[in-house]
């Protein structure tokens, strides 16, 4: 497998870990809404909140060891993967925020998807 396609594999994972997160939030987010305001809701959504609850337990689950993992890296390092795959900033946006020129920006890509391809068991 050719370089870029396994470095894109690399990266759709840890898209689809970023998106998990953003989900978490909103369901969270929607308990909330339902615990403030259960008194004032006339229909009964224990059951549906009960199944948001699984469903969040089972994301965090699902992206323990990825978590572990970018738990583990260096800020910089982390405010990359944030601005790439959390806030979807353009290669320049990014380099703006972290003041850093475009050859460095693809040094941090490259060191930061190297450490994630030796640690995350992909096929």
């Amino acid at each position: 497998m050719s370089s870029r396609i396994h470095d894109k594999k690399i990266e759709s994972v840890v898209i689809t870990y970023y998106n998990d997160i953003q989900n978490i939030e909103a369901y969270e987010s929607k308990i909330k809404y339902y615990n403030d305001n259960k008194y004032r809701i006339k229909h009964d959504f224990s059951n549906e909140i009960d199944d948001i609850k699984q469903i969040i337990s089972e994301l965090r689950f699902k992206n323990k060891h990825l978590e572990e993992i970018i738990n583990s890296l260096t800020f910089e390092e982390k405010k990359y993967l944030e601005l790439k795959y959390k806030r979807k900033l353009s290669v320049t946006q990014i380099e703006n925020q972290m003041y850093i020129k475009e050859r460095s920006y693809y040094r941090i890509r490259k060191k930061i998807l190297n450490y994630l391809d030796s640690v995350l068991y992909l096929n």
